[in-house]
């Protein structure tokens, strides 16, 4: 519905904005795990991770389909994955 009220920049935003929050928490999970289970988790993580955009994706497919395509945007699902090797994988350990 926000898409079509012409607010899909505003629902793309907020979208990005509150995958990028969680993933720090799942960032700092993965710094505070043990070294030998650091890529358990890490695995873990990212089969939740790749299903929860999957279930987004799915959500706002609408919003993927007109909005992010008309203004040459990152789709969400890839969006998300983006997020996850930048803020995750990417993460430095202490």
């Amino acid at each position: 519905n926000l898409v079509l009220h012409k607010y899909g920049e505003l629902l793309y935003n907020g979208v990005q904005g509150v995958v990028a929050d969680h993933l720090k928490s799942v960032a700092q999970c993965c710094v505070d795990c043990p070294d030998d289970r650091l890529l358990e988790e890490l695995k873990r993580q990212w089969d939740d991770h790749k299903t929860t955009m999957v279930m987004i994706r799915d959500i706002l497919m609408y919003m993927d389909r007109n909005f992010v395509s008309q203004y040459k945007k990152v789709p969400v699902y890839e969006m998300g994955l983006i997020i996850f090797r930048e803020s995750v994988s990417g993460h430095a350990r202490d």
